[in-house]
């Protein structure tokens, strides 16, 4: 793992000395911080990427607007307002469950560090304004990994029907469609109780299936062309602002705790189906055909983890 932090720094033009556990990386003027949490006890380590946006966001449901808005669209990252701390947070993370992972995990967070670069020079700004809070610092997005940058904007590679069809092998789907466009798979989603459908403080479980959709050949205003990965759960809540605090919860807990899942992207608030889900676009120069059936499969522990977390919420409620 530390051999992994070491490549990571070099990949981000670190200069000097291999940092031990940390590593502040310029971005303009701010400070995207790196931490790297080791593997123990059968548990993968993990790094975590962090860049602070605005601080004193005094209201919690306006900072969790100005959040819930931006990761309707995000890539790899999320947007995470801490209340305590009254403050809003780029976040991503990245497991390395062992020294062989290392070949596609380093290029992975430190694509995620470039576009948390790119999004909080281009919208730190003005997240802090729609929070009611201040900016932590100004961004400048010149400079900025300025050859990984380069690298997003290529797509050396494009998936076959032939490709798209063997990554459904390994999941437990419950149906499984294809097109040229990408994939469709449904998966079981438990009823928190035995009723037809079930209302828990209000967080509403309708009787149905989870969704999860990929879709080839889109392309990303900040990371180019790419994959895009969206997994719908048949949840939401009845009112807006506690769906917002329920969703930005399942980002903070998922994106610091969470070590098996890949925190790329952000859970968020379907607008068509109004349900909760999970999105995150992949750049095409950073995926290959190697990854996409593990992709897949963490979506689907996802999907298992998301009902588990929620049912807890349901059960005892949520205080944001």
């Amino acid at each position: 793992m530390t051999e992994g932090f070491y490549r990571l720094a070099r990949a981000l033009g670190v200069k000097g000395p291999p940092p031990r556990g940390e590593m502040l990386l310029p971005v303009g003027s701010a400070r995207l911080r790196i931490n790297m949490s080791e593997a123990e006890k059968g548990r993968p380590g993990k790094l975590l990427l962090e860049c602070a946006i605005a601080r004193e966001a005094l209201h919690q449901d306006q900072a969790l607007r100005a959040c819930a808005l931006r990761n309707m669209s995000t890539a790899l990252t999320r947007w995470v307002y801490l209340n305590q701390r009254q403050t809003i947070v780029l976040r991503a993370s990245v497991p390395v469950p062992s020294h062989r992972d290392l070949s596609w995990s380093v290029p992975l967070a430190a694509t995620a560090a470039t576009l948390m670069a790119r999004e909080a020079a281009t919208e730190g700004a003005t997240v802090a304004q729609d929070a009611g809070g201040l900016p932590s610092t100004p961004y400048d997005p010149t400079g900025t990994l300025p050859e990984l940058a380069t690298m997003l904007a290529t797509a050396p590679w494009e998936p076959t029907p032939k490709t798209l069809r063997s990554y459904s092998e390994e999941l437990h789907s419950l149906s499984l469609s294809q097109s040229q466009h990408g994939l469709c798979a449904e998966f079981p989603f438990p009823h928190f109780s035995q009723s037809e459908g079930t209302n828990l403080n209000g967080l509403v479980v309708t009787p149905d299936v989870a969704t999860l959709r990929l879709a080839v050949h889109v392309t990303h205003p900040l990371a180019g062309p790419g994959i895009l990965v969206v997994t719908t759960v048949p949840v939401h809540h009845e009112k807006a602002a506690m769906a917002a605090r329920i969703l930005n919860e399942l980002n903070r807990v998922e994106s610091k705790r969470s070590v098996k899942t890949i925190s790329a992207g952000a859970w968020c608030l379907e607008p068509r189906a109004k349900r909760f889900a999970h999105v995150s676009f992949w750049p095409a120069a950073r995926v290959d055909q190697s990854m996409i059936p593990d992709l897949l499969g963490r979506e689907e522990s996802r999907i298992r983890w998301g009902h588990r977390i929620l049912k807890s919420i349901g059960e005892h409620g949520a205080n944001g």
